[in-house]
């Protein structure tokens, strides 16, 4: 008989396979919204409203705690250390993408944090000026030309399209997680890296609480933010107004102004947060 390990080791290494098959049944005939971005609008509510449930009873007390009882230098370790990780498929897709520019920074990136940075504990790629980029195997398939991809959902995960959810796969692949022969250590990656993700989320939480209609707003930024992106991608040296970039962490200041409201949606549909499943992907 397989053991425990064993089985929790193949349960993590289909779970890219996992989301491509619940996309294709959730996408057979539920189509029903006016809005050619939304068609699946009446499926996306149901599931955003239980997410949003598992989100106030289950995640947003965690990262609550994690947040109360991590020192802030320990956080910044954390989120340091995934994002240096995350290299890898930023890496990856530069390569793909057959961008030379960003492919040497993002190396360069990588070496520097992973020694000079102890593990990538330390960002001192940012400090001494290289920039950060944006990278996914969903905005590799929108460079070479998968660029309108309809919003839509999956339970327990943040706002996404069918394009993104093909590109989950391919960044999970990249990742360490899927080849780490310890169970226990994967798992436990993918703990850490949600809990971190949506704690450094929870200074926008009101924003949305206190939203007209929190789907439309969640909604709508995600989209606007992935085409950001998209736009940045396929013009790396263009003038970009700037939505696509990192919500950083103290967003809490931020005002209701719609732009700003926008931006935090963005982030707080958890977008980062699967990260946690796309970079630690999640």
């Amino acid at each position: 008989m397989e053991s425990t390990k064993t089985k929790l080791y193949r349960i993590r290494s289909y779970i890219p396979t996992i989301l491509a098959l619940f996309l294709v049944l959730a996408l057979t005939g539920c189509a029903s919204g006016q809005s050619p971005e939304d068609p699946y609008e009446g499926y996306n509510r149901k599931v955003f409203a239980f997410n949003r449930q598992i989100d106030r009873f289950i995640y947003r007390p965690v990262a609550k705690t994690y947040d109360y009882v991590m020192p802030s230098f320990a956080r910044k370790g954390v989120r340091n250390f995934f994002a240096n990780i995350n290299q890898l498929p930023i890496i990856g897709n530069d390569l793909l993408q057959a961008n030379g520019e960003w492919l040497v920074s993002d190396i360069g990136r990588l070496l520097i944090n992973t020694t000079l940075g102890i593990g990538g504990l330390f960002d001192v790629a940012t400090k001494i000026g290289i920039e950060k980029h944006e990278q996914d195997f969903g905005l590799t398939l929108a460079k070479w030309g998968y660029r309108k991809s309809s919003y839509f959902i999956i339970p327990f995960l943040p706002s996404s399209t069918p394009r993104d959810i093909i590109g989950f796969s391919g960044d999970f692949f990249m990742t360490p997680w899927p080849y780490i022969d310890s169970d226990w250590w994967g798992w436990a990656a993918y703990g850490v890296r949600f809990v971190d993700n949506r704690a450094s989320l929870l200074g926008p939480d009101k924003l949305i609480d206190d939203a007209f209609d929190p789907y439309l707003l969640v909604r709508d930024a995600y989209l606007q933010r992935r085409q950001s992106q998209i736009e940045r991608v396929l013009d790396p040296h263009g003038n970009h107004d700037g939505f696509g970039d990192d919500f950083e962490e103290g967003s809490s200041s931020a005002t209701a102004e719609d732009s700003k409201d926008s931006s935090a949606a963005s982030s707080l549909s958890l977008e980062d947060s699967v990260s946690t499943a796309t970079e630690v992907k999640s």
